[in-house]
């Protein structure tokens, strides 16, 4: 178990995180996984999928797409390709501290889109026209959100489609989730937050070492924000999300590791291979500005209620690919 403390409302509460593990491909939900494939299709993906040590297979596609165009608070996305990769760590990994969670399985990820960095505070305020983030830590507009909780992120996702669809026309977008009970449409064509598999695809970027830019401590401050004694960032408390001191991954994707955690939208599992999962916890990935730098390790995995809304929690969109004429 570990401990993390996050500031809620006016008290600062002391939460227990707890490991999470998400199956992958997740237990079927209305004949569907968490990738939008039919059940029986993804157990014949899984059963083909490569051996462990075979090397990670997708790539970057670039900038593909820009939401809120023309706004003082575009958001730009990156097309990744469909690939395979190891997901989890193996034991001794740098940084390593509880394995069970991280146990090393062969993915099969279909093409996506993902933002190029955490939602910022001006693009949460233009799209939800309110401003959660405690000021303590961080308020400039490029500062990453935080100080929000799943359904919050959920919500701002949904809310985004709807903006966007009023310089669409034709075939509108169709909003993913369900705001009440969190459910995910998986035929949607709107805005999204990222699986846990995707997540870690793309913090990854073709690398299979315990970060995206390797395995050695001392690198980790020219990518991230975090809290270590083996190198300085230059950042006490959040960096702007589009900050040029710290290097993106290698395809483009800024922040996977470190300035705030970021919810994926998987339910909680006690294992990899769980064919049961727990809304009422959710998964959350990538480590914190206040976080020693082994939670922001490219497998790391935390749950957490998605009721709460700590304030080193954030979230980036995603988008399912847009199939090409």
């Amino acid at each position: 178990m570990r401990t993390a403390q996050f500031w809620m409302g006016a008290t600062l509460s002391t939460t227990l995180l707890m490991s999470a593990a998400e199956a992958s491909p997740p237990a079927c939900h209305e004949g569907m996984d968490d990738n939008g494939n039919p059940c029986e299709e993804a157990k014949a993906k899984k059963a083909k999928v490569g051996l462990l040590a075979d090397p990670p297979r997708g790539s970057a596609l670039g900038v593909v797409r820009t939401a809120l165009a023309g706004t003082k608070a575009p958001m730009e996305l990156i097309g990744l390709t469909a690939g395979e990769f190891t997901m989890g760590s193996p034991e001794g990994e740098s940084g390593y501290r509880d394995h069970r969670d991280e146990t090393q399985h062969r993915v099969r990820v279909s093409a996506f889109e993902v933002c190029k960095t955490e939602v910022s505070l001006a693009q949460y305020e233009l799209v939800m026209k309110t401003k959660p983030n405690n000021c303590d830590h961080g308020c400039d507009a490029q500062h990453p959100v935080q100080t929000v909780s799943w359904f919050d992120a959920v919500k701002f996702l949904n809310k985004l489609t709807e903006l966007e669809n009023q310089s669409i026309e034709g075939v509108k977008l169709t909003q993913c989730y369900d705001e009440t009970t969190g459910k995910w449409t998986r035929a949607c064509t709107g805005y999204r937050l990222p699986t846990e598999a995707e997540w870690e695809y793309a913090a990854r970027a073709g690398t299979t070492t315990a970060w995206s830019f390797g395995s050695q401590e001392k690198d980790i401050c020219n990518y991230s924000n975090v809290r270590t004694d083996a190198c300085k960032d230059g950042y006490e408390k959040l960096a702007p999300v589009d900050t040029l001191t710290l290097k993106p991954n290698a395809w483009g994707l800024h922040a996977m590791h470190g300035n705030v955690w970021e919810w994926v939208f998987d339910a909680y599992a006690s294992t990899y291979d769980a064919q049961v999962a727990n809304p009422d916890a959710r998964v959350i990935r990538g480590g914190a500005f206040n976080n020693g730098s082994e939670y922001s390790r490219s497998a790391l995995r935390l749950r957490l209620q998605p009721v709460y809304g700590g304030w080193s929690l954030g979230f980036r969109c995603a988008r399912g690919a847009v199939p090409q004429p």
